[in-house]
């Protein structure tokens, strides 16, 4: 992917990067340059992509927290923002393979990023 555009000096977050689409994503966004802050519940997954990213001469920083839990993306969102992040970020949900979300209440990120 790195030879297709560059996203090098950019920071993406990427939830759901412990496993999965999300992990994908967040490998296929560091091959491309970016800075990643991945994020997902599973903190120990999490942290085998963030050395697989870092491996590869990529950078990588983890947050483990559960995006239903709406006090939690509050915090995480607060953190983000008191360490003065650049201010370009892609939040990417991947959806979660083990259980039925067809019944949750859309993901809280959405209400936050749009204040």
């Amino acid at each position: 992917m790195s030879g297709l555009f560059s996203l090098a000096g950019r920071t993406a977050m990427v939830t759901g990067a412990s496993r999965g689409l999300g992990r994908a994503i967040a490998l296929g966004l560091a091959d491309a340059g970016a800075s990643l802050i991945l994020a997902a519940r599973d903190g120990a997954k999490l942290e085998e992509t963030a050395e697989e990213i870092r491996a590869a001469g990529g950078r990588a920083q983890t947050i483990a927290f559960d995006l239903a839990d709406l006090d939690a993306v509050q915090a995480t969102t607060d953190r983000l923002n008191a360490e003065a992040r650049p201010s370009t970020y892609w939040s990417i949900t991947a959806p979660s393979a083990d259980g039925d979300r067809s019944t949750s209440p859309p993901s809280p990120i959405g209400r936050i990023c749009s204040m």
